[in-house]
């Protein structure tokens, strides 16, 4: 209530004025994941609360612009809006199709989905997917038997901590192959058989949408094969993640954006060369910072680490960071 205040009155149209006349370009990326879908218990963003946020950035003359067109103005040194939004979306789940895709063309805003490749070739699906399937598939006494037995007499309590910890190293920055693994060995653990593909709620959009919405003001561009973070994997296996995915994605559209997304923003230089080497224009991270469009670096740097901003689901928020208030107020660096 307190915090909705605030940010009422700091979105006061006096002192966007004044965010707005700050020196230097206001360009904010954005990035979205998952729409919600109430029916089958997916959880995201609100379809209409993205629309309430884009009639008022229409309201408010706010550039929205296509991700590609930044990429192209960035390239030749072009000047862009004072105050300009790009819209992201990653991954490629089936909601952005039914119901995020019907928002961003009902308000003409256009939007690049990065995609996961293996995901809609329904060769794999994602990890974290694996794990909330787990846990509300599997035998939960059966998985806390099989710690009992590695911890011996150790109480329930211990044995409950010992399994929040494990869950949790799922999360730390452990190489790819042995999260996987850990994923794997959960699912045996729990006595669950995961699909090869996803389950409905979990479902990536089908090529079929991919071609229908890249008429539109949807484009599309490259977020891996199976999704691995990058930098915890080796080089040929990191290189064949980008190329592919690359390769695949123009398979099925020609019109497809050159710009990569790092996969939960993991990059180093490595990967910086690698998708440069593949043919690509440019790549976005998860850092949430101002798009650098001047500076002392060059542009082909900038281009391939580009900031994006979480989406803020309130359109006060959205409003204050398009018009330039996080200069003032600098983010917290991504966790």
């Amino acid at each position: 209530m307190i915090k909705s205040a605030i940010r009422s009155l700091l979105a006061a149209p006096p002192l966007l004025r004044l965010y707005g006349s700050l020196p230097g370009t206001q360009l904010s990326l954005f990035t979205l994941h998952r729409f919600a879908v109430p029916d089958l218990g997916v959880a995201g963003h609100d379809p209409e609360q993205l629309a309430a946020a884009l009639a008022v950035l229409r309201r408010e003359r706010i550039a929205i612009l296509p991700l590609a067109a930044v990429v192209e103005a960035m390239r030749e040194q072009r000047p862009l809006p004072k105050r300009a939004v790009v819209f992201t979306v990653d991954d490629g789940y089936f909601d952005f199709a039914e119901m995020g895709a019907p928002v961003f063309e009902r308000y003409d805003c256009p939007v690049t989905v990065f995609l996961v490749t293996g995901f809609l070739d329904r060769t794999t699906w994602l990890w974290w997917d694996k794990v909330r399937f787990i846990f509300t598939h599997g035998e939960l006494r059966r998985l806390s038997s099989s710690l009992a037995r590695e911890l011996g007499d150790a109480p329930a309590q211990g044995r409950l901590i010992a399994l929040a910890a494990e869950i949790s190293r799922l999360s730390t920055p452990i190489p790819n192959g042995e999260l996987l693994a850990l994923v794997d060995d959960l699912a045996a653990r729990a006595g669950v058989v995961l699909p090869e593909s996803a389950p409905e709620p979990f479902r990536p959009m089908s090529w079929d949408s991919v071609q229908r919405l890249a008429s539109g003001v949807v484009a599309f561009g490259p977020h891996t094969v199976t999704h691995p973070v990058l930098s915890r994997t080796g080089p040929v296996h990191a290189a064949f993640e980008i190329t592919e995915s690359w390769r695949r994605l123009r398979e099925v559209d020609a019109r497809a954006v050159p710009v990569f997304s790092y996969p939960n923003g993991g990059y180093g230089r490595r990967e910086m060369d690698l998708v440069r080497e593949a043919g690509l224009q440019a790549a976005v991270t998860t850092t949430p910072s101002y798009a650098a469009v001047d500076g002392s670096s060059s542009p082909d740097d900038r281009l391939f680490r580009l900031p994006r901003f979480p989406y803020p689901d309130q359109a006060q928020g959205l409003l204050l960071t398009s018009s330039g208030f996080r200069r003032i107020r600098p983010p917290r660096r991504a966790e």
